[in-house]
Parts: structure tokens; C-alpha cells; sequence
């Protein structure tokens, strides 16, 4: 019996992951510094607007963590810093283009800590 309804909630668990988001459609697009912009202006508003919801964010690569699958999309100019959650083995997509890249990425916004969060990241589009 236990075995059984430990087997049940990691089911739940499970599907309550969202699937890779390649093929998701986003709830929201837009520029790495306008999301990070409405985070600084409006903490709360924007954690209610984006918090669980799919994004697709644009914008310069400022640094990347290969060892813990971690992309910070940001620059000087922009008042708090967008970090990604990369799956596993994404951020080898850019790598070899060097840090100062520009890339559509797409993740699940988690909110915000030190830095707007989104997870499961994949990267749309590179440039």
C-alpha cells in the first residue's frame, strides 16, 4: 500500500514538471530588460503576473555556468540580472560564441531572488 501511494505522488509530482518547453507556446515574450525592469519597479505585481508562467525572454549573454546549467541574460544598463535554469547539456549551444551573445531563451518564471528566476530553460534562437 505505501509503495503504491509513493508511486502516486512521484506520478503527480512528475507531470506537475512542465514538458520541454521547445515546442511550448510562451504566455509572455519580451526583452530581458523590460522583464527585469517590471521586477524592480513592481515586485509583487510582477511575481502575480509571471510567477508559473512560461517566458520568452531576449536579450545579451552575460555569463554562463556550464557546471551548474546557469545563464545570466543582462548588462550594466539593467537594474536586476534575468538567470536561467538551463536543462541540462543547453548552455554548450553557445558556448563557442562567447559570452556577449544575444539569445532568445524560454523558461518557467519562479520569481525573484537577488535576480528575476526562470527554470527548465531552453534557448530559442541565438544570434
Amino acid at each position: 500500500m505505501a509503495i503504491a501511494i509513493g508511486a502516486g505522488y512521484i506520478l503527480y509530482e512528475y507531470r506537475k514538471l512542465p514538458a520541454d518547453l521547445t515546442e511550448r507556446k510562451a504566455d509572455f515574450s519580451m526583452s530581458a530588460k523590460k522583464l527585469a525592469e517590471e521586477f524592480h519597479l513592481n515586485e509583487a505585481l510582477a511575481e502575480q503576473n509571471y510567477t508559473g508562467k512560461i517566458l520568452e525572454v531576449s536579450g545579451p549573454v552575460k555569463e554562463i555556468n556550464s557546471e551548474e546549467y546557469l545563464m545570466i541574460l543582462g548588462d550594466s544598463s539593467y537594474p536586476v540580472m534575468i538567470s536561467c535554469a538551463l536543462k541540462p547539456g543547453g548552455e554548450k549551444l553557445i558556448l563557442n560564441e562567447g559570452t556577449k551573445a544575444n539569445v532568445v531563451i524560454r523558461g518557467v518564471c519562479t520569481g525573484y531572488l537577488l535576480d528575476v528566476q526562470l527554470n527548465n530553460g531552453v534557448i530559442i534562437n541565438k544570434n
